[in-house]
């Protein structure tokens, strides 16, 4: 079953493909240990462990399924700028890193 790359797959298609494969989505969510309609959440929305046993039951990579879950080319965002200068300050809680606290603590003048 050959599909396009930038669409996901129909869930009829999905469903059709493993009937073809002499399964279904009830019978590989009970083979997965879970309740028989639990494998239809996949078909409705992203769910990688739902996605992997439904494409491991038909012999291809999810991706190929679901190219829109899987194929994304975002494009990152560039990070954000402070708002306002960061001053590190030293301990005494001066600007100034000429100013030094035991200086200030030395001189009684």
């Amino acid at each position: 079953m050959k599909k396009s790359t930038t669409k996901d797959w129909h869930p009829a298609d999905i469903i059709a493909a493993l009937h073809k494969r002499g399964t279904s989505l009830a019978k590989l969510s009970r083979e997965a240990g879970l309740a028989s309609s639990t494998l239809a959440n996949a078909l409705k929305r992203p769910w990688p462990k739902g996605e992997w046993l439904i494409a491991n039951a038909l012999e291809i990579h999810p991706s190929k399924i679901w190219p829109g879950r899987y194929l994304h080319t975002v494009k990152k965002r560039e990070p954000r700028k402070p708002l306002h200068s960061i001053t590190i300050t030293d301990r005494s809680g001066h600007n100034d890193p000429r100013c030094d606290w035991q200086d200030a603590l030395t001189n009684d003048t």
